[in-house]
């Protein structure tokens, strides 16, 4: 199985974080990363830099919770940076676009990862 270094690993997801409420079972894995994987997907999609500053907050904050859910650490980093981009900020469009692109990247990488262990548990 994969394993997740906070301090650098290179998994996208933490495994350890994720198994404590998966106990091992392969069917509610696949369940928990399947919401994920959609809701991820969902809020990024939402996502624009001329979003009203409360849907912003609220997609930001929910693909937080998502993210931090299932231990994709980086993913709710670029996620809680995010969601204090509202109000009146100097270059607020600017640095919406940046961060979104941060977002996206990571969520990719963490849709991805969801994924191949969806793909794996299965092929168990």
């Amino acid at each position: 199985m994969h394993s997740f270094n906070a301090s650098g690993g290179d998994a996208a997801i933490d495994m350890s974080h994720l198994e404590q409420y998966t106990c091992g079972e392969a069917q509610l894995l696949d369940e928990i990363l399947g919401i994920f994987i959609e809701h991820a997907g969902r809020c990024v999609a939402r996502l624009g830099v001329d979003a009203g500053d409360e849907d912003w907050r609220e997609t930001c904050h929910s693909l937080k919770g998502a993210a931090r859910g299932v231990g994709a650490w980086a993913l709710g980093q670029q996620a809680a940076e995010a969601e204090g981009l509202i109000g009146d900020l100097p270059a607020k469009t600017l640095a919406r676009e940046n961060r979104l692109k941060a977002l996206r990247l990571a969520a990719r990488e963490a849709v991805d990862y969801a994924e191949t262990l969806r793909a794996e548990a299965r092929a168990a």
